[in-house]
């Protein structure tokens, strides 16, 4: 009888192992950012989601009250695994949304299926004189290290509170081929909900395997939705944008 009883309870054991659910490296709707466009009434947003048919919602009413719909170009994409885990099979969404009134703020929120992300805001510019945007490089570190940086952005903000954008010079992630930094990146950095940036990859996102030294930006571009006037080979992760008075050039020589 003690015998059935240690059989049935393995059993049951198992069967509720096998119930609960995996957690998946990432969620419906995950790795959600706001990117400068080329011009300040143009911002581009992208995301990851494993749901087909998502849209965005914008508005500049704070509840998306009277909100547009605007739909993402979207492409399947997935990567096998080499020294590191692989990238799981998701749709990355691109929304490039144009036309946009200067000098104001917009709201919008991802929706897929019956998932919606939190709401994220964006300006279209600061109506002062002059603009103020932090510069920041290097941030790569592990995981849960990118509170760390989250941190670095609070306090620019609480010192510079005009901040218009974050403008980044690379190095996001220590091996652009860990999804489980660019997770901890996009999960880590809260303060990026309500701040538009302008990111350029850094030689690190280009190490896509332990061993190798340049690679390419394939990764980098599933995560930024960067204006698209960069030259042959390097589109999106080279660019342009124009902000009141400036033209700022994004460019990685490797």
């Amino acid at each position: 009888m003690k015998k059935l009883i240690t059989f049935i309870s393995i059993i049951v054991t198992i069967l509720l192992i096998n119930a609960i659910p995996t957690k998946a490296m990432y969620a419906d709707i995950a790795n959600i950012v706001t990117s400068l466009g080329e011009t300040m009434d143009q911002m581009g947003i992208n995301y990851h989601t494993r749901i087909e048919g998502s849209y965005i919602l914008y508005s500049t009413d704070a509840k998306l009250n009277n909100a547009k719909k605007a739909m993402p170009e979207v492409h399947e994409w997935e990567r096998a695994a080499t020294d590191y885990a692989a990238f799981e099979k998701r749709y990355v969404c691109k929304v490039n949304l144009t036309g946009l009134k200067l000098y104001t703020t917009y709201y919008y929120q991802v929706v897929a299926g019956t998932s919606k992300s939190d709401i994220y805001t964006f300006n279209t510019g600061k109506t002062e004189n002059t603009t103020q945007f932090a510069w920041i490089t290097d941030s790569q570190t592990y995981d849960n290290g990118y509170n760390q940086v989250d941190a670095v952005i609070k306090n620019l903000r609480k010192n510079v509170p005009n901040l218009s954008f974050i403008l980044s010079t690379g190095d996001i992630t220590d091996r652009g081929g860990k999804e489980a930094q660019w997770n901890g990146f996009f999960q880590g950095t809260t303060s990026l909900k309500d701040l538009p940036v302008s990111m350029l990859p850094g030689n690190h996102e280009y190490y896509t395997t332990a061993a190798s030294g340049y690679d390419s930006p394939e990764i980098y571009n599933q995560y930024f939705n960067n204006p698209q006037n960069g030259f042959e080979g390097r589109m999106n992760s080279s660019y342009y944008f124009k902000y009141k008075n400036n033209k700022l050039y994004m460019l990685l020589f490797v």
